[in-house]
């Protein structure tokens, strides 16, 4: 864990991130489960070219069967078996198609945060501006929501941890920079965004964002379409029991680590199948 006067310092319990990456690893599948190395090496002790290869193989040879997965699709499936109602005013009519500013509806919107919430049991909506001035729904995953804090029962700081792509200097390749927004209410009871970015020697720096008016700044105040302040941080907490700040359980949890055990299971007969079923040499 970071240090707490860091911009990078994250208050979700790692007990709560293990068992997130857990329940994520059982949705997409063989390969992040192999990836998430769920499977236990065989004589950790040894670590042995022989040794090592032969854990490559115990790995290889494991089936995982996607329960979890399929009975996400189940859920999702049953929650939007019926089309949602959705009443939007005349000025949010845009929300139906494009409500995050990437062109996903708020129906596909929605299904993305039923799924988020069914695999850590907790998400969160960001209301941002776009270029254009419109307001768009944000969404963020558990993992990325990684400090808040509240005083008088009042939201005041949010951070979030983002990436971001930016083009090379040449070519068409593509750089992924981590960066954090930090959205919090200032002295004056003003919201206020900062987003910061590492360094080249690894610190985390402001950088700079240009304001309403085109102008670079550190701490950017967002103004509404009458250049009036916002005294509220526009985020909102969803989870899986109660909507607040609170880490909820992780409802697919104890389906994933049975999930978990089946696939430790064949890995284990696979093996033992594997090596007695190899042709012995008899010597009379």
């Amino acid at each position: 864990m970071t240090k707490a006067e860091d911009i990078t310092y994250s208050r979700i319990p790692a007990d709560a991130l293990e068992r997130w990456a857990v329940t994520r690893a059982c949705v997409q599948g063989d390969q992040a489960m192999r990836a998430a190395k769920l499977l236990p090496f065989l004589n950790k002790f040894d670590q042995s070219a022989e040794n090592i290869d032969r854990n490559a193989g115990y790995v290889d040879r494991a089936v995982y069967y996607n329960a979890t997965g399929r009975t996400l699709d189940g859920l999702i499936g049953t929650a939007f078996k019926n089309d949602p109602a959705v009443t939007l005013p005349p000025k949010l009519a845009y929300l139906r198609t494009d409500c995050d500013g990437a062109k996903n509806s708020i129906y596909q919107q929605s299904q993305a945060v039923v799924s988020n919430l069914l695999q850590a049991g907790r998400h969160g909506l960001f209301v941002d501006l776009l270029s254009d001035g419109r307001p768009a729904i944000k969404s963020y995953a558990a993992e990325n929501i990684i400090n808040w804090r509240y005083e008088a029962e009042r939201l005041t700081l949010v951070v979030l941890f983002e990436t971001v792509e930016e083009p090379q200097a040449e070519g068409y390749g593509i750089d992924a920079v981590s960066q954090w927004r930090e959205l919090y209410l200032d002295g004056q009871g003003r919201y206020v965004c900062r987003l910061w970015r590492t360094d080249k020697d690894g610190r985390p720096q402001v950088h700079p964002v240009a304001d309403q008016d085109g102008q670079l700044v550190e701490e950017l105040v967002i103004r509404t379409q009458t250049k009036t302040s916002i005294d509220f941080i526009p985020f909102r907490f969803v989870g899986a029991r109660n909507n607040d700040a609170a880490i909820d359980d992780v409802p697919l949890y104890a389906l994933a680590r049975l999930n978990v055990a089946h696939y430790r299971n064949s890995a284990d007969y696979e093996d033992s199948v594997f090596f007695v079923g190899q042709a012995q040499p008899v010597v009379s």
